[in-house]
């Protein structure tokens, strides 16, 4: 009987948690990761050859829409996430108070890929493309939002805020500044979508705390964290640094390649990459996948090296997990294989930009709690 159900060889082992970057193998059985360095092939049921391939853990895509039953833009997370190497999805604030119960029941507690969730502090959700949330504080459910929040701790990781000025209207930051303080007593940080934001962005940096994600962070939709001299403002450099977080969240609509362009240029890097997809951008241009949006960010000047715990070991803390490393034995086995190869490549934004690019990053293969959801079609066995 085989000692391992699989065998990855000749990869290049990365685990920004465990400080991993090695040539190794690694060996699945049960689920679980059982051997890190060496192992033979006779004892495994597959042998993967991973030469050229780096071997990371399972990606975590920080902001996707998958309520289903409730908002009329999501999707089912396991085909974006499998054919991206993404083993845990977040949802981006689909579901409000009203209709959590629901969501929980009948879809995060059955899909394959593990499902997070932000709160949406309108009890209403996100349900459509022209319904705008009511974002009045005196409307907020605070002791439901709460009660929620401890029932499905480990579940629900933060709460969302929509705060543009459609949909904001008259009311300027007070709901952000209320949402942060119900945010507070439930222990959760808060993420605020912050195109066109009413007030400077330093207004908005100035309401958030320690942890809490300032999204969308490279759009072009009203203010931006670029100053009126087309460099990144001093006050979005200083939020980063006393730990507000900037999350890509790309999306169709809210990502600029000029904006983006300039702030790697200068340094500023976001702190999590994530795809914002849903029906409106999966498959589509601009965002197609959160691989697409991967190899956007490596030909805009991101390293491997700096792309990856942007999607592992940063965004699993804010989902309330710490692990010391991923790829350690004992370790649920959530596996990713990608190859970095030399090809030509166009990108656009949704606001006309246009860049090319040399190279693109190839998910080969994702394994989930050691099921192997999506290959390679030419990514055999040994």
């Amino acid at each position: 009987m085989a000692k391992y159900d699989i065998l990855i060889q000749n990869g290049t082992l990365m685990d920004p948690a465990a400080g991993i970057c090695q040539t190794g193998s690694l060996a699945v059985q049960n689920g679980r990761i059982r051997s890190v360095g060496t192992a033979e092939e006779e004892e495994a049921v597959q042998v993967i050859d991973a030469h050229g391939c780096c071997v990371v853990p399972g990606l975590t895509d920080y902001h996707m829409h998958v309520f289903t039953g409730g908002c009329e833009f999501a999707l089912h997370p396991d085909l974006p996430a499998a054919t991206s190497g993404v083993t845990t999805v977040v949802d981006g604030g689909s579901a409000g108070v009203s209709g959590f119960e629901g969501f929980y029941r009948n879809e995060i507690l059955h899909g394959t890929v593990s499902v997070k969730a932000m709160l949406n502090i309108c009890s209403a959700g996100q349900p459509g493309v022209y319904y705008l949330e009511n974002m009045d504080p005196a409307l907020y459910q605070r002791d439901q939002i709460l009660r929620l929040c401890e029932k499905y701790k480990g579940v629900i990781v933060a709460i969302k805020v929509r705060q543009s000025r459609e949909i904001v209207k008259e009311r300027g930051l007070l709901p952000l500044k209320e949402a942060v303080k119900t945010a507070e007593e439930a222990g959760l940080p808060v993420v605020v979508h912050a195109t066109d934001s009413p007030g400077e962005v330093r207004d908005t940096l100035e309401i958030l705390r320690k942890g809490d994600v300032f999204c969308h962070c490279f759009h072009k939709k009203g203010h931006t964290i670029l100053g009126e001299n087309g460099r990144v403002l001093p006050e979005v450099l200083e939020a980063q640094k006393r730990g507000i977080l900037f999350d890509c969240a790309h999306g169709s609509m809210n990502f600029s390649l000029d904006v983006a362009k300039t702030a790697i240029s200068e340094g500023f890097l976001p702190d999590i990459i994530s795809s914002d997809l849903s029906t409106l951008s999966f498959m589509k241009p601009p965002a197609y996948s959160l691989a697409h949006i991967l190899t956007e960010l490596l030909n805009l000047g991101m390293s491997f090296e700096e792309l990856l715990p942007r999607v592992t070991t940063i965004p699993a803390r804010q989902t309330g997990y710490r692990p010391e490393g991923f790829l350690v034995p004992g370790a649920p086995a959530d596996l990713a294989l990608f190859r970095v190869e030399k090809k030509k490549i166009l990108f656009r934004d949704h606001y006309g930009g246009r860049m090319e690019g040399n190279r693109i990053l190839r998910p080969m293969m994702t394994i989930k709690n050691g099921m192997i959801l999506y290959r390679q079609y030419d990514f055999f066995n040994q």
